[in-house]
């Protein structure tokens, strides 16, 4: 598959599964409505996970913010060529109770800022290492949020909201390696542990502020 001049291997079900799932989509109560246009967008670099302040050149993730959801399109480079990686939203509906700027996954703990994690794609790194995803989430859509059995905090289960307003949260996306990718990477590409070849990790990731939006 080429996707702007790229090589991009895609597995034929989950692409299939993707555009069924796209097609079918219907938001809850007033979200039902057909996309909105686009209200702001916000381009930031992409970090190490494991040091955000050291960004990843060449990376880039830009999200778009409608009335009734958000648009990712993440590109990025320093990925092992062939290994198989997920793309996880991490959701914080106020960011204003975090423990610092930007937020971080221990303030998923604190009730008071309605987060969430929940799953946005995924993807095998081409053969220069390089990744490019694209994922949408609509208001109020929980249906590919974490559960207690992922190792995540009960309570943050049990009262998550999903995404209530696009233009107040802040939004992360964080970039999951799964090793070398399976013969059928499946699993590897769609769950939070699933297929960990040797082991899963988190890599990168981006963090889109409300900030970032007056910086756009």
């Amino acid at each position: 598959m080429i996707v702007h001049g790229r090589k991009f291997y895609v597995p034929s079900l989950l692409l299939l599964v993707t555009v069924l799932l796209a097609a079918c989509q219907i938001g809850p109560g007033e979200y039902g409505a057909a996309k909105a246009e686009t209200m702001a967008t916000s381009r930031v670099n992409v970090h190490l996970f494991s040091d955000s302040e050291v960004a990843i050149d060449g990376a880039t993730s830009a999200l778009n913010r409608r009335a009734d959801g958000i648009d990712l399109v993440l590109d990025t480079t320093g990925l092992t060529p062939g290994d198989a990686y997920t793309v996880w939203w991490l959701i914080f509906n106020n960011p204003a109770d975090c423990a610092d700027i930007p937020c971080s996954s221990a303030d998923l703990s604190n009730p008071r800022t309605m987060g969430m994690v929940a799953y946005a794609t995924g993807g095998i790194a081409n053969e220069q290492g390089e990744g490019h995803f694209v994922a949408t989430l609509a208001v109020g859509d929980t249906s590919n949020a974490l559960d207690n059995g992922d190792g995540f905090p009960l309570e943050l289960i049990e009262t998550t909201l999903g995404l209530v307003d696009p233009q107040r949260a802040e939004i992360h996306a964080v970039i999951r390696t799964h090793g070398a990718a399976h013969p059928d990477p499946i699993e590897q590409l769609t769950t939070f542990g699933g297929g960990c070849n040797p082991a899963c990790a988190n890599v990168q990731a981006a963090f889109h502020s409300p900030q970032a939006l007056a910086q756009n």
